[in-house]
């Protein structure tokens, strides 16, 4: 940490947890982030700060927006009077002028301060009561924030109680008043009263060196030259909130007796040693006040219970103390001795501010640090995309020779006022994945351009648009990945860059990630499909453990759900290594279709993979666009960890509504066990590829026409895949195997007085009958023994006393029914 000089007060450079001047000795200082914070704010004057103390000395000449609204608790009435000096050291911490060439800097100069005298003497009469006016008369008259660097345990009472719960509850028109306490210096293991009331900021005291004021143990010279901490020091405990500077701060004094006049010198500041010795958490106090401050001036809306919640959060952890989670403190590892550790004024302001640039990951990112889903995709960022032609679309497209433009869309997640800064912009890099998926590293990512950011209202986005030149890096028309970095003033990153940058895109809101492969080019003829032709390269070699999953629904669409995925790999890796996956059906060698949405890879070496695409007929959705994911990761459980990705985006080839086919396998049919059926396909009308597979998917036949020997009764696939596109259609039927049938009944419909019946039943059959049934009466009207025939023949049946109407003639073997036709009797 190094010395800032970012004001030009006399006695700045003495302040140091504003300046970070307390490192000495190899010992590094503490620093509240002053400097950073003024980059935000100096203050609002719309914004009061009531110091409830001796009083503020209203001529003194470095106390800056003394209002003209002020109470005094003994007289009960304005003005406040001036009863000690400690008031106006206070303030000076707060609101003393800053950037004027005198005296100190206070945090909050640009903010209202208001003055309300008390005694603070435990001993004056009705003091309780007197503090609960003063502290009413604070919340009612407009104040903000209210400084208290005082407290006892004697004062405990009803009133003051009161006061503080209605500050807290009515306060800032119902978002209550920011009260801070100082913890006592008495050396307590609890903060002081009425520190450890409920909401209250409670603040105790630290050296230069972020120890505890009044440590006695070990504490090197240099974090207190002064002894200051060989007092009573600083009281600490459950109720604690933060600490701040509280060892020998410069302040403003009283002019009559010090102060900063016009005859003061160098040597009259440093031989009264006044300024040098005001400390305790009577000065830390106001440190906090000051921010508090500041975060309202950006931030008015911000209820008490979230100024609370930011500073404990934003807190450093300072000092040689262990900070641990606790149940009781919700807002960030904590501290007996230092609370959430030492008050940070620039994150504070920063987090009040919510200035919160971003861009979205995935459709359903609203910006949250880290990601809430990176399942759901970290590489098809919906906020960048490419354009052939600055036509304003917002589909991504396939980079072509010439300008091609690069749009990068900003949302502006505040709830603030807009505010920007001049040097606020976009930085877009880029890389060549050669039309392969490719892991990440970001040492070979080549910057395009740095766009400036416009001014954006909150809740508002905005699109910039970037002419991207096909030469140079370009040079080859190929798929390229995009990297965008919002650099902002205000919001910077909040996990540094490392060279994993799916860890940077995951944790940082205004880094996003886009690196698609678009597959809709058939290449004729005989393309059967799109293709996606996926370079494995698991990175680094020495990487174990990986595993490649494959996502094939965007959370909007499923791309299974209107076509059939493949995955062929190359014949030699599959001699060595062997995908073991659920939702994975091996079709051949090498071929292996995807019949759920996630598929997982483990440990698959370098290789060429294909993933093949073909829709489906039958469906045809509306929708021409479906995404799958590819995402490598490493590690196990909570170690894991995501090394690279892709998301391939399939464009479905069109095809006219007339030009649909239907896969047609015939009607269901049935054989004798160990006769030949024949199944014969429709052919379509234009060159397609047949093939037949069992019910399992296996592959059978590759033919229009498949002749089988069924052993038992079966289902068939039949898929038809135009040559032209990939369309793809499914049939299935069904061939049942019997131990008889009947082949045909003629005439049927019959009006002559014979029929003839031709049956078969296998050899094994020891008993054949026919039976012909009514079947409007279920009567038995025939019934003929066929034992005694061949098993392949027919029968003359006469049907002269038939009645009009409707028969079944059941083939009958060894006592059980084995098929049946219908007769029509005319």
């Amino acid at each position: 940490n190094n010395s800032l000089q970012c004001v030009n007060d006399t006695y700045y450079s003495d302040q140091w947890g504003l300046s970070n001047t307390g490192q000495s000795n190899g010992v590094s200082g503490v620093d509240i982030r002053f400097c950073e914070a003024r980059t935000i704010t100096t203050g609002n004057s719309s914004i009061t700060i009531a110091v409830i103390d001796h009083g503020i000395e209203s001529n003194h000449p470095d106390i800056a927006n003394l209002g003209n609204v002020s109470y005094d608790s003994e007289t009960d009435a304005s003005p406040s009077i001036v009863r000690g000096k400690h008031g106006t050291a206070c303030a000076g911490i707060i609101g003393a002028k800053a950037n004027n060439t005198i005296g100190i800097s206070g945090i909050a100069p640009d903010c209202n301060l208001m003055s309300i005298s008390s005694t603070l003497d435990l001993f004056t009469p009705n003091i309780r009561e007197k503090l609960s006016k003063a502290i009413n008369f604070a919340w009612k008259n407009g104040a903000d924030v209210l400084s208290n660097s005082w407290g006892h345990p004697d004062l405990s009472s009803s009133y003051i109680n009161d006061a503080i719960d209605s500050a807290l509850t009515f306060g800032r028109g119902g978002k209550g008043c920011v009260v801070v306490f100082s913890s006592g210096n008495d050396n307590q293991s609890e903060v002081e009263y009425p520190a450890d009331r409920e909401g209250v900021v409670a603040v105790g005291a630290i050296d230069r060196c972020g120890n505890r004021s009044g440590r006695i143990d070990v504490v090197p010279e240099s974090c207190d030259p002064w002894g200051i901490n060989s007092k009573p020091g600083s009281s600490y405990g459950s109720k604690l909130s933060v600490v701040a500077p509280g060892t020998n701060v410069p302040t403003t004094d009283l002019v009559g007796n010090y102060g900063y006049n016009t005859n003061a010198t160098q040597d009259d500041y440093t031989d009264k040693n006044y300024t040098r010795k005001f400390g305790g958490t009577s000065a830390a106090a106001p440190h906090v006040a000051g921010v508090a401050a500041l975060m309202l001036s950006v931030n008015p809306n911000l209820s008490v219970s979230q100024v609370k919640t930011i500073i404990e959060q934003t807190a450093q952890k300072v000092g040689d103390y262990t900070y641990l989670q606790d149940f009781n403190h919700p807002n960030g590892d904590w501290n007996m001795y230092t609370g959430y550790g030492l008050v940070d004024a620039y994150t504070a302001v920063k987090a009040a501010r919510n200035y919160d640039l971003y861009t979205r990951d995935n459709l359903s990112d609203d910006g949250s640090e880290p990601l809430n889903d990176p399942l759901n995709g970290l590489t098809d960022s919906p906020d960048i995309w490419l354009r052939n032609y600055p036509d304003g679309g917002n589909t991504h497209q396939q980079m072509v020779n010439g300008t091609n433009y690069l749009y990068v869309n900003i949302h502006n997640k505040s709830t603030s006022a807009d505010t920007s800064w001049t040097t606020d912009s976009v930085r877009v890099f880029a890389k060549p994945t050669f039309l392969n998926w490719h892991h990440w590293s970001n040492s070979s990512w080549t910057e395009l351009c740095v766009a400036p950011l416009p001014r954006l209202a909150p809740g508002m986005d905005t699109t910039i648009c970037i002419p991207v030149s096909n030469q140079g890096l370009f040079a080859l028309n190929t798929n390229y990945a995009f990297y965008s970095r919002i650099e902002s003033h205000f919001d910077q990153l909040s996990v540094s860059e490392t060279i994993s940058v799916g860890r940077n895109v995951e944790d940082n809101n205004n880094i996003s990630l886009k690196n698609v492969y678009i597959t809709n080019d058939l290449i004729l003829p005989n393309n059967f499909g799109l293709d996606a032709n996926v370079n494995i390269s698991p990175y680094p070699s020495t990487v174990t453990n990986s595993r490649l999953r494959l996502f094939f629904s965007d959370g909007a669409y499923n791309i299974l759900d209107e076509a059939e995925v493949t995955i062929v790999f190359p014949e030699d890796l599959i001699t060595d290594w062997s995908p073991s996956s659920d939702n994975l059906k091996q079709l051949t060698a090498s071929t292996f279709l995807v019949t759920g949405e996630t598929v997982t890879l483990v440990d698959i070496p370098d290789a060429d993979v294909t993933l093949r695409y073909n829709f489906l007929t039958r469906c045809n959705l509306p929708n021409q666009i479906y995404k799958n994911h590819i995402v490598q990761y490493t590690g196990d459980g909570d170690d894991e960890d995501i090394i690279g990705g892709l998301t391939i985006q399939v464009e479905k080839p069109e095809r006219l509504v007339s030009d649909r086919f239907y896969a047609n396998a015939g009607n269901d049919t049935a054989v004798l066990l160990n006769t030949t059926a024949t199944l014969h396909a429709t052919q379509i009308n234009e060159d397609a590829i047949y093939r037949w597979y069992d019910k399992q998917r296996n592959l059978l036949y590759e033919g229009v026409n498949y002749s089988v020997v069924p052993t038992q009764t079966s289902e068939y696939i039949l898929e038809v895949t135009a040559e032209s596109d990939g369309y793809r259609d499914l049939d299935t039927v069904k061939v049942t195997v019997v131990p008889g049938c009947i082949r045909s009944i003629t005439p049927n419909p019959v009006s002559d007085n014979w029929i003839t019946v031709s049956y078969e039943y296998a050899t094994t059959v020891t008993s054949a009958q026919l039976l012909i049934y009514n079947t409007g009466t279920t009567t038995l009207v025939g019934n003929y023994d066929l034992s005694n025939l061949d098993n392949l023949g027919s029968v003359d049946i006469e049907v002269t006393g038939y009645p009009t109407g409707s028969y079944t003639v059941v083939l009958v073997c060894d006592n059980a029914v084995c098929h049946s036709k219908v007769l029509i009797r005319q």
